[in-house]
């Protein structure tokens, strides 16, 4: 049944999901499908597998290591995954000094069984690690390519596996171990997306932008010759799209991405603006602070001791505020746990031993905000009632990162404008309806709450179906529901880490559930976890929108 929030009921079609059912490729296999009937009891290493190659979870194990210090992890015959949480990593191989790379906080990196690794972490309170181990076994090999370096990768939901994964390993109860299991699958499936070789001769132009884009995201702290980047493009075309793409020219964007590597990094007490600086690849600590200055209006000495303020977020849909300011919230609360009466004086004790210089919160009632108050100054917004661009000018405010907050939001204003342009050389008054791709079902945004309706609707211009007016937002069980609203064409938003194949999967369902000889749009953005209302968020998005409507435009 479809429901529906903040709006009226629009038909009803009383279809059950398991009517139609579109069959999963291994890679959603895990991560869709949990009816495994384990009431025979026993751990999942009991419960027999398949044929042919499977992956097997073994553990994750965490390390504190010291700061700024090389550690050796010896080979193994297991394959692992390696993750910092809160620190910037060196790591490479112990058998060549030349696979040295950087893997960012929250990133994850690769490593083949059979080789051992050195890593050094960033300064920092307590630098620790994990390493989450697996086997690969049966007919086959693990479909990765040779590399020189580790594989680096993202992945933002790991961060919420974590500590999930630290407390299951192959002697734990089946529910858990399959639980570990479906989020090892989802891990490989998104490292095969980002291993996938690329070649400059069969990208397309707005593949190849992305390429470039992607290594000086990757690798600003090394000279990049942006001519040789476009050498199998042509210089002029390569520079237009690059500026289409972004609103900058691969100059000022490569200066704009070290800019805000920076942030983190002089965030930290334990990095000095030299050591930022030279990590971000300016040899020369006076010239990047003069650059810092020019952009934000503040030095970085300034800025470091202004983002070191210890901010509590007890709204998750902040810290995406406060990552955009370079800041971490030292601690970030779950949604609704200022409803949990019985745990309330638990999470008080959190926030008490976080020790923040501020608290950051949705409404509260006035006995719990007077005992936050008691631990530091509460600052409270009703997040719901108005613009996220409104809030975080607030927090810049607040913070006494205004400029940061300013240059932010000129860039993405930027951004925004290619977006409005590309969609009305696209679409051109096409209606979209926008339907959220989530881990069991779908969702369906329209146009009666903020949320996505401020940016995709009313700042990029994309044209609502008049169905759209009477939804908040509406949830069915099948892609057949979704499709029983009145219209044709349809931006999915993916909100997990499903595969390609099954974005194709849902794209045909659409054009057959809405055969009629006329052609259709289906537009795919990936966002890869569910959409939350801040600034990291709608960034994301729109550089999401922005490729896949150069893609689009791009001769095949």
């Amino acid at each position: 049944m479809l429901t529906l929030y903040h709006g009226r009921l629009y038909g009803k079609t009383g279809i059950r999901a398991k009517e139609r059912r579109i069959e999963f490729d291994i890679e959603n296999y895990y991560q869709l499908n949990y009816r495994h009937d384990l009431s025979t009891g026993g751990t999942a290493m009991e419960i027999a597998t398949g044929s042919g190659l499977a992956l097997q979870y073994v553990h994750t194990r965490e390390l504190a290591l010291p700061p700024d210090e090389e550690h050796r992890e010896p080979a193994e015959p297991l394959h692992r995954f390696v993750m910092s949480p809160q620190q910037s990593m060196r790591i490479r191989f112990e058998r060549d000094r030349a696979s040295d790379t950087t893997a960012n906080a929250g990133e994850l990196v690769y490593i083949p069984a059979g080789e051992s690794f050195v890593m050094k972490l960033s300064g920092g309170m307590e630098p620790k690690t994990a390493l989450l181990s697996f086997r690969a076994n049966g007919d086959g090999e693990l479909p990765l390519p040779a590399s020189a370096r580790p594989i680096v990768f993202r992945m933002p939901q790991i961060r919420h596996w974590l500590a999930e994964l630290l407390c299951i390993d192959e002697g734990s109860e089946a529910a858990d171990y399959y639980r570990a299991q479906a989020h090892l699958y989802a891990i490989v499936s998104t490292c095969l997306r980002a291993s996938k070789p690329e070649s400059k001769q069969e990208l397309g132009l707005a593949e190849f932008v992305l390429h470039a884009r992607r290594r000086m995201q990757e690798q600003f702290d090394l000279s990049l010759e942006i001519e040789a980047l476009a050498k199998s493009s042509g210089s002029s075309r390569f520079y237009r799209v690059f500026r289409e793409h972004t609103g900058l020219s691969p100059h000022q964007f490569l200066t704009a991405t070290r800019l805000r590597a920076s942030l983190k990094l002089l965030a930290d007490p334990g990095v000095t603006v030299t050591e930022a600086a030279h990590s971000v690849g300016y040899s020369d600590e006076f010239y990047f602070s003069r650059l810092f200055k020019k952009r934000s209006g503040m030095a970085p000495t300034e800025y470091a001791v202004k983002a070191r303020a210890r901010v509590a977020a007890l709204c998750g849909v902040f810290s995406g505020d406060l990552e955009a300011l370079g800041m971490t919230p030292c601690i970030s609360l779950k949604r609704g746990w200022d409803l949990d009466a019985k745990r309330r004086e638990s999470y008080l004790r959190e926030i008490r031993l976080a020790n923040p210089d501020y608290i950051l919160a949705g409404p509260l009632s006035e006995s719990l905000e007077a005992e936050l108050s008691s631990i530091a100054p509460v600052h409270t917004y009703n997040w719901h009632q108005y613009s996220w661009k409104k809030r975080f000018a607030q927090f810049g405010e607040l913070l006494g990162l205004p400029g940061i907050a300013e240059r932010w939001l000129a860039d993405f204003e930027s951004k925004s404008a290619n977006a409005r342009r590309l969609i009305r050389m696209n679409f051109n008054d096409v209606p979209l309806l926008i339907v959220g791709v989530r881990e069991g079902n779908f969702r369906i945004y329209g146009s009666q709450v903020r949320k996505l309706a401020d940016l995709l609707y009313d700042e990029l211009g994309l044209q609502a179906p008049p169905i759209a007016a009477d939804i908040g937002f509406m949830d069915a069980a099948s892609l057949r529901e979704a499709a029983s609203l009145d219209n044709e064409h349809v931006l999915f938003l993916v909100e997990y880490p499903a595969s390609e194949r099954y974005c194709r999967q849902i794209e045909e369902e659409w054009r057959r559930l809405k055969a009629d000889g006329k052609p259709k749009i289906c537009l795919f953005i990936r966002l890869d976890e569910p959409f939350n209302y801040n600034a990291a968020m709608h960034e994301a998005l729109v550089d999401q929108i922005v490729y896949r409507l150069h893609a689009i435009r791009e001769p095949v």
